[in-house]
C-alpha cells in the first residue's frame, strides 16, 4: 500500500496531532465492551502514538497484561510516536511503518490474548489518500482477512441518503453570514466538493471548518467516502465478523461550536462507533444478537 502522502502534507503537524488527540476518552470506548484482558492491540494509523501512550497507562495502572502496535504508512509519524512513547522501551510497545512486521507479530502474540484492530479515524483518510481501488482493496484485506479477534472503529460516517436531502435554509444563510468562516474556506469547498445545497455537504462544511491550519490538507479529504451501510456490509459481507456494538452519535463538543459559532443544531448523527468480533463457526444462526442498525 503506497499511501506516502500521509503525513506529510501538513503545515503543523504539532497542531494536527493536538486536535486528534481530542476526546481521547471518548475514543477508547472500546474498553469497556471488549471481555477480560490480555490483549493485542494494533492501532492502525497510529500517528504520534497518543492512543497506543494512553492504552499503556491504563493497563499499566490495572496490571492487566497486555501487548501493543502502533501501525501508520507515514515513516514520519511513526519516527514522532517513538520519541514521544512515555513508557520504557520494550518489545510489548512497538511502533512501525511495515504491514509485514504487524502481521508477524499478530502471529507471534506474545500475551496470548485476544487481538484487536483499532480503526480510529482511518477509514475515511484511507479512502482519501489511496492511490486507486487496488491500494482501497488491500486496507480492507488487511483488515478483515488478518484474522483479529475484534475490529473497533470510530470514524466520521453519515447514514445512507443525505445527498439527496437538502439542507435548511436558515443554516446555509447563517453560515454564509458568519464571520468566523473566511470567503476563500467556502469557495475553496464549493470548487472541490459542491454547494451546501444539500444536507450531507452541509455537514461536511461544518465539519471542516474550524482546520484553518492544515486547510488544504483537510478540505480536500472526503469525510464521507462510505455511508454507514456500506461500511456494515462491507465487513459482513467478508464472513469474518459479527456486529457486537454499533452506535451513532455526534460529538458534543462540536455540536456546542456549531450552536456558538453558526446557532445550528444538527438532526443527524455524524459519527459511528461499531465492533465487530471475529464469527464463531458454531453459531449457525448467522444473527447479531443485541445490536441493531
Amino acid at each position: 500500500m503506497n499511501m506516502s502522502e500521509i503525513g506529510k502534507r501538513f503545515e503543523d503537524i504539532n497542531s494536527y496531532n493536538s486536535n486528534m488527540r481530542k476526546s481521547m476518552g471518548d475514543k477508547l470506548y472500546f474498553l469497556e465492551h471488549l471481555p477480560d484482558s490480555p490483549f493485542l492491540f494494533v492501532d492502525f494509523g497510529c500517528a504520534d502514538g497518543s492512543m497506543i501512550n494512553e492504552l499503556c497507562a491504563i493497563f499499566r495502572n490495572y496490571e492487566h497484561q497486555a501487548q501493543f502496535i502502533g501501525y501508520d504508512c507515514s515513516d514520519e509519524m511513526i519516527s514522532l510516536a517513538k520519541s514521544k512513547f512515555y513508557g520504557e522501551a520494550s518489545d510489548e510497545v512497538v511502533f512501525t511503518s511495515s504491514w509485514d512486521e504487524v502481521a508477524e507479530r499478530l502471529k507471534t502474540n506474545k500475551v496470548g490474548g485476544k487481538s484487536v484492530l483499532i480503526l480510529s479515524s482511518v477509514i475515511h483518510e484511507v479512502y482519501s489518500y489511496s492511490k486507486g481501488q487496488a491500494d482501497i482493496d488491500e486496507f480492507w484485506e488487511r483488515v478483515l482477512e488478518s484474522d483479529f479477534d475484534y475490529i473497533v472503529v470510530r470514524d466520521m460516517m453519515l447514514d445512507p441518503g443525505l445527498d439527496k436531502v437538502y439542507s435548511s435554509v436558515y443554516d446555509r444563510v447563517q453560515i454564509n453570514n458568519s464571520k468566523l468562516v473566511e470567503k476563500y474556506q467556502q469557495e475553496q469547498f464549493v470548487n472541490r466538493w459542491g454547494t451546501i445545497l444539500t444536507k450531507k455537504n452541509l455537514i461536511h462544511f461544518l465539519l471542516k471548518y474550524r482546520w484553518k491550519v492544515n486547510w488544504d490538507r483537510e478540505l480536500n479529504e472526503n469525510y464521507f467516502p462510505i455511508d454507514t451501510t456500506e461500511f456494515y456490509n462491507k465487513v459482513k459481507s467478508s464472513g469474518n465478523y459479527d456486529l457486537n456494538y454499533w452506535e451513532r452519535f455526534r460529538v458534543p463538543f462540536l455540536d456546542e461550536c456549531f450552536k456558538r459559532d453558526f446557532n445550528i443544531e444538527l438532526d443527524k448523527d455524524t459519527h459511528l462507533k461499531a465492533i465487530f468480533k471475529k464469527h464463531e463457526k458454531a453459531d449457525i444462526t448467522g444473527n447479531d444478537a443485541h445490536v441493531s442498525i
